[in-house]
């Protein structure tokens, strides 16, 4: 998939679905891969939630399909053709799938196939990679990503200890967003659970959450009506817009800049203006701009 193609696709929920797109034909050694991962996969066990059972299905994803010429489409093709099968089981195929994007040359994705049961999607999505998740509804999202993910989707967790950056414009349900976080993660959707919980990086809250930063030891940074709870940072602020320091100057501008209104394409290149590192750029700025005002 081109870069060019994913800035063309329709967010969930957002405008008029585009025409589904069709998908070529698997080829035969990425069915084989796909089935020789299932069977060490299920060694492990889908409800296993250690990292080594993750990072193992991760390492035999990536040495399988390392050898492989082969596109993305051809790869939702494959998870398409097994959506409803019980061998290869799907269900942690988010992990094979990410183990395919780390390895492509192409830098920006689009998932928008609607399998509810798929599960990990941006599992240790790489830096320099985004991730556009624009489905209806999905499972786990970006756990343990250094790349960049931008989420359309209802999920139940986003980002649990990603140290790279992270957008919601969707939905994430009672668990969490940004769970032990140690990059940067902003959300102008909703939250129902958990947002930002013992994050020692950077969380943003322009959306709604059910409450935000508990035991956080980073920068937490809420609107008028964002609930703070048990937060343990001495960088928490309450964006006041009337109030214009450069800190909060900083962060209006930040939200006018990733605010959605039905361009992907200006989210991809705001992303890109921040630099190599787009999850350390926003916290370096923050601190930068305190120093400032601490010695001002």
């Amino acid at each position: 998939m081109n870069e060019s193609l994913a800035y063309k696709l329709t967010p969930a929920g957002h405008e008029e679905q585009q025409p589904k797109r069709k998908y070529p034909e698997p080829d035969r050694h990425l069915e084989n891969a796909l089935k020789e991962w299932s069977r060490h996969s299920s060694i492990w066990g889908v409800q296993n939630l250690e990292r080594a059972a993750f990072q193992s299905k991760y390492e035999k994803a990536e040495e399988l399909v390392k050898p492989l010429d082969i596109s993305i489409d051809q790869a939702y093709g494959l998870i398409l053709n097994y959506q409803d099968s019980a061998n290869p089981d799907i269900t942690d195929a988010g992990i094979f799938l990410t183990a395919l994007y780390n390895n492509s040359p192409e830098r920006i994705f689009t998932f928008d196939l609607e399998i509810e049961k798929l599960d990990h999607l941006g599992f240790m999505l790489a830096a320099g990679k985004t991730l556009i998740i624009n489905c209806k509804k999905t499972n786990a999202i970006g756990r343990y990503s250094a790349g960049n993910i931008v989420n359309f989707a209802s999920a139940t967790t986003l980002a649990q200890a990603s140290s790279g950056l992270a957008i919601n414009y969707g939905n994430v349900g009672d668990q969490w967003f940004a769970y032990e976080n140690r990059g940067t993660a902003i959300n102008y959707g909703t939250v129902k659970g958990e947002f930002g919980a013992e994050s020692k990086g950077c969380v943003i809250d322009f959306g709604k959450c059910k409450e935000m930063g508990s035991f956080a030891t980073g920068h937490v940074i809420g609107n008028s009506k964002t609930k703070f709870v048990d937060v343990k940072s001495a960088k928490v602020v309450r964006l006041n817009p009337s109030v214009k320091t450069e800190f909060n100057l900083y962060i209006l501008d930040l939200k006018k800049r990733f605010s959605y209104h039905g361009n992907i394409q200006k989210i991809i290149e705001e992303i890109r203006k921040l630099g190599p590192m787009p999850a350390q750029k926003i916290p370096d700025d923050l601190d930068a701009i305190l120093r400032r005002s601490k010695n001002a």
